[in-house]
């Protein structure tokens, strides 16, 4: 997960409401750890007035994981993300 930093400060700076997501590739939820650890530090520079959303649509996921199996992967990042303070969403399209 990448800030857009300077997009971040300068939208914010104008008074803008932002928010963030996180692409995953996890398919473990020690893997999910390490994704949700890097994206909070780089959001506790910032004050998140949208959700953050959890982007699971990479086909390598569908490949690697059943669909209950990915369900309970999602479920957790996002618990995890509302744990931290967050409100999460999910983002996904149907196939998934």
């Amino acid at each position: 997960m990448l800030i857009r930093t300077l997009n971040t400060k300068n939208a914010q700076a104008q008074g803008l409401a932002t928010g963030a997501y996180i692409y995953t590739y996890a398919t473990t939820t020690s893997y999910i750890d390490q994704e949700i650890n890097l994206a909070v530090q780089q959001l506790q520079s910032y004050k998140m007035g949208y959700p953050i959303a959890w982007d699971c649509e990479d086909n390598s996921l569908a490949a690697a994981c059943t669909p209950t199996q990915l369900t309970t992967l999602v479920l957790y990042a996002l618990n995890k993300l509302k744990n931290l303070g967050f409100y999460p969403i999910l983002y996904t399209y149907t196939n998934f």
